[in-house]
């Protein structure tokens, strides 16, 4: 049993619930996460625990995890991303960019910098992609252990599976029930943790970066595309952009794709595209500037898609808040049987009955 007395206090998180019980539930924690939470691994966690609490104190969730074997608890994408500061010190908070991040990070350890420019897949015409690849690859061990300390813990003292959103880190793999990486190509991933707290041996990495993520985010492949076996049933697992391309979406019981897009004006102003790589061909060229990008987004992204492969459960999950100048403003969506809805912005809990 979880106690009480041994949990941090939860954040003020709205709750809500959707759908007609079953087989069991998905919980989406729509996130809100801060700079200082990715500062250290105790603050990683107890963010990201406080809507474990937020869950449990909404009924949604058990304090005794042998009752929670038919939970999925799905998270954003990124959400293990700006662990890049964790380790660093607390004066890195006062930078305003993410570029000023960057080069404190670099400042800290310069001759561990250099060697990982030189590391195979960092080199790049652009230098500025090619601070970043090397950034990434500098911090990337560290990343990579604060990540799999709190998903596989969090698992296994909930009892619950955990769609972990992502994390760019370079060439990861899973290794003796731990993640890992090695110097190279970054790649957008993401990992799902089973109850028990180990991480599936099937690494899930974005096929198609954005615009703005090709510069340093490395593609995947057909075969970095996975269907999970969960308590719940089949499940496809894509990440953000990959959920706009019909193609991918395999026979499975429902979808789940962790998401993040900025600048969060995108929403409002006419759709343009939003930088997709390919553009799908399922989008109407006819579309751009006629619709906005929330239109858009049901029309064409995971909801849209889901409908087409008559897949009868998608989600699209989003976060809220900031990494210094990069902001988000999440509009999760769901499809549950023949209904679409569209959640408010905020740190949120939502129970997804399926």
């Amino acid at each position: 049993m979880v106690l009480r007395s041994q949990l941090p206090t939860a954040a003020t998180i709205s709750t809500e619930s959707v759908g007609k019980k079953k087989k069991g539930s998905i919980l989406a924690f729509q996130t809100e996460m801060q700079e200082e939470d990715f500062l250290s691994e105790d603050n990683y966690r107890k963010k990201l625990e406080s809507y474990f609490i937020a869950s449990i104190d909404a009924g949604f969730l058990s304090a005794y995890p042998k009752k929670n074997g038919n939970k999925i608890v799905a998270l954003p994408e990124y959400v293990g991303t700006w662990l890049i500061i964790s380790g660093e010190d607390k004066g890195i908070l006062s930078k305003k960019t993410s570029d000023e991040v960057l080069k404190a990070i670099i400042l800290r350890n310069p001759f561990g910098f250099i060697l990982r420019l030189l590391s195979p897949g960092t080199i790049d015409k652009s230098i500025k992609n090619w601070v970043i690849k090397a950034a990434f690859n500098l911090k990337a061990e560290k990343m990579a252990s604060v990540f799999h300390q709190v998903m596989s813990g969090l698992s296994s003292k909930y009892g619950v599976m955990i769609v972990a959103g992502s994390l760019v880190v370079p060439n990861p793999t899973i290794e003796k029930s731990s993640l890992k990486t090695s110097p190279g190509k970054l790649y957008n991933t993401s990992i799902v943790y089973n109850a028990d707290g180990t991480p599936d041996t099937k690494v899930t990495r974005k096929l198609h970066p954005i615009d703005e993520e090709l510069g340093f985010s490395a593609c995947g492949i057909g075969k970095d595309l996975h269907v999970y076996e969960t308590p719940l049933g089949k499940m496809l697992l894509l990440i953000c952009a990959d959920g706009w391309y019909q193609e991918h979406y395999k026979k499975a019981d429902f979808c789940i794709v962790p998401s993040n897009l900025t600048p969060d004006t995108l929403y409002d102003a006419p759709f343009t595209g939003f930088g997709l790589t390919p553009m799908p061909r399922e989008i109407d060229a006819q579309d751009f500037g006629k619709i906005t990008g929330a239109e858009a987004r049901v029309k064409y992204g995971p909801v849209g898609q889901a409908i087409k492969a008559k897949m009868p459960m998608a989600l699209e999950l989003e976060e809220q808040g900031g990494f210094f100048d990069i902001h988000a403003k999440c509009r999760s969506a769901l499809l549950l049987g023949k209904k679409i809805r569209r959640f408010l912005p905020g740190p949120r809990v939502i129970e997804i009955r399926v």
